[in-house]
């Protein structure tokens, strides 16, 4: 299968995945047929690109000043009927740019995925421009349309940075920065749920500093059968020479509350009714960049860490 991701900081999928957008949504896989994954400006830093099955995805250009808010509680967790049965089918992939999990089906159609995480504080070394992004996504595993959303955090000349985003592939080539701040040790809350007529709402939530951002997209390109929870290394010089970023040291990151909404019911990711896929990230040459753990028994959450390679 292939997989995308988002863009300054997204780059284009291996042969064996679809083209990936300018943004962190595309996933590219290594060893299997399975999608890629999609950096962030220097000073300033440049705009990545989106991604879409596991295909790298560029950053946008500089983030805005953040914007304050009124303190609010945000969207509510992803609809559903209460699920019954026992755990679906798993399965492990390898890619060059996501790290973290899929679930994807031939059947199940997913209209709602949600997580939290803390953003993690990076650790920058030398001149080498470095970014990672972190989101939730529906769509993108061997297909073209994604919508994602997150945060992400990046070295450059001007030091370490981190911002939030999001993303509609394939029509947007870039991530689209959210002028709401985000900082090293911030719990942020991410949801996307579709609702009619191919439009989908996708909300984040800095819990910490109590500001919320939501937007609507309508993307007809999205076969909702898939949805992501996502560690990336996204693409970044875009257009002129698209290339996977390296990724700053993050050392672990959490994604707490890994649930969805598939074909009407609320699961977590370890539900029945389709497969939860483990994808580790690795370097074209194998090296193992980041690793995944296997979900708790609830499936409910897991851990994504950076390797050095």
């Amino acid at each position: 299968m292939l997989a995308f991701g988002a863009c300054d900081a997204t780059v284009p999928p291996s042969p064996a995945s679809p083209a990936a957008a300018a943004s962190t949504g595309i996933q590219t896989a290594v060893s299997t047929s399975r999608p890629a994954i999609s950096a962030l400006p220097s000073a300033p830093p440049p705009a990545l690109a989106p991604s879409a099955s596991p295909a790298a995805s560029p950053v946008a250009p500089s983030a805005s000043p953040p914007v304050s808010a009124p303190e609010v509680v945000g969207p509510g967790p992803c609809p559903g009927r209460a699920a019954t049965g026992a755990p679906g089918p798993a399965d492990n992939e390898t890619s060059t740019n996501w790290s973290g999990y899929t679930a994807t089906s031939t059947h199940a159609i997913f209209t709602c995925v949600e997580a939290s995480w803390v953003q993690p504080t990076i650790h920058c070394s030398g001149s080498t421009r470095r970014a990672l992004s972190i989101w939730v996504g529906i769509g993108g595993f061997d297909q073209a349309g994604l919508e994602q959303i997150g945060t992400e955090a990046d070295c450059g000349r001007g030091g370490a940075t981190a911002a939030l985003w999001h993303e509609s592939l394939p029509s947007q080539k870039f991530e689209q920065r959210i002028d709401l701040a985000v900082r090293p040790g911030d719990t942020v809350r991410a949801r996307i749920r579709a609702l009619a007529n191919s439009v989908y709402e996708l909300s984040i939530v800095n819990v910490t500093r109590k500001t919320t951002f939501t937007v609507r997209d309508t993307n007809r390109k999205v076969r909702a059968t898939s949805a992501e929870w996502i560690v990336e290394a996204p693409t970044g010089g875009c257009p002129s020479r698209c290339r996977i970023l390296p990724m700053p040291d993050f050392g672990k990151l959490r994604f707490s509350g890994t649930w969805l909404t598939a074909s009407g019911v609320r699961r977590s990711l370890l539900g029945s009714g389709f497969t939860h896929v483990n994808d580790r990230m690795v370097t074209a040459g194998g090296l193992t960049r980041a690793t995944v753990t296997s979900t708790a028994t609830s499936g409910a959450w897991f851990i994504v860490s950076w390797r050095r390679s």
